[in-house]
């Protein structure tokens, strides 16, 4: 299938939330969609054609922790073999000339440094099963910009769950706007059917960072850390103050240009 990872921008985001928190990160809740069920705020390639349901992503009780983890299978339908994904974004298929693509992505403004997940995976012949992540920012064109990658596939055969501790590549400092994380049970080159990968526990870690912009501590970017900025360097002694997330630019000192990089970073730019 071709276009398995095109991912298009989303609208662009004027307050930024700090949640370090994935949407739905252990499948634990799922959603009615027409005849079959799709995990809260993830997008799969589940479709009702003709009054048939091809479900290649559903619910499974072999989780690795809760009730509930994500099993993707690669399945035969019609002329075509269908792998099972999931994603932050939104899933299109034309199932006339064969075509998919993904779009979109959910809010998302910090820099993590790893994605961790469990997975299991069992491969039909010759097939690998492939996972990534993108942070992307808007930049006013019909794609976003990449700001960070993290990629992983294999061909191997894992029968118990195993941690998966992907390295995130930054490829510049700008604040991330866009979260899409995808994975598929198959090469969507050459899908094999048969195909099985179980996904549950996705998380990211963090080493410790400053907020840039966050002046009051609040896990927000907005123009209350301006006005907080500003009554620290007039003398006004704001409480709570984090001093270097306030030091937008890293030079020791809160000063208006700290002020001009915070309006920065609101404004969807990066630090300075």
């Amino acid at each position: 299938m071709k276009n398995i990872f095109l991912l298009i921008a989303c609208s662009l985001l004027l307050s930024r939330v700090a949640s370090q928190d994935l949407p739905n990160a252990g499948f634990e809740n799922w959603v009615d969609v027409g005849n079959y069920q799709n995990p809260e705020f993830w997008d799969t390639a589940n479709m009702s054609v003709f009054f048939n349901s091809v479900i290649t992503t559903s619910k499974t009780e072999d989780s690795h922790s809760g009730s509930f983890a994500a099993k993707m299978e690669t399945k035969n339908f019609l002329t075509f073999t269908v792998p099972g994904l999931v994603t932050l974004g939104d899933f299109e298929i034309d199932i006339w000339n064969m075509e998919t693509s993904i779009t979109g992505g959910t809010p998302f403004n910090l820099r993590p440094d790893k994605l961790n997940l469990y997975y299991k995976y069992n491969p039909a012949a010759g097939d690998k099963m492939r996972i990534g992540m993108w942070l992307l920012r808007d930049d006013g064109t019909d794609i976003p910009d990449t700001v960070a990658t993290a990629l992983y596939e294999s061909t191997a055969l894992v029968q118990n769950y195993t941690l998966l501790s992907l390295d995130i590549d930054y490829r510049s400092n700008e604040t991330p706007e866009i979260l899409n994380i995808i994975a598929v049970s198959s090469n969507p080159e050459n899908p094999a059917a048969g195909s099985v990968l179980v996904i549950d526990d996705l998380e990211f870690e963090f080493t410790a960072s400053p907020l840039y912009g966050d002046a009051n501590c609040d896990g927000m970017v907005n123009i209350q850390d301006v006005i907080t900025i500003v009554n620290f360097i007039m003398g006004s002694n704001p409480q709570p103050f984090c001093f270097e997330n306030a030091d937008v630019n890293s030079d020791g000192i809160i000063n208006v240009t700290d002020v001009v990089g915070t309006v920065n970073i609101i404004f969807g730019g990066s630090q300075p």
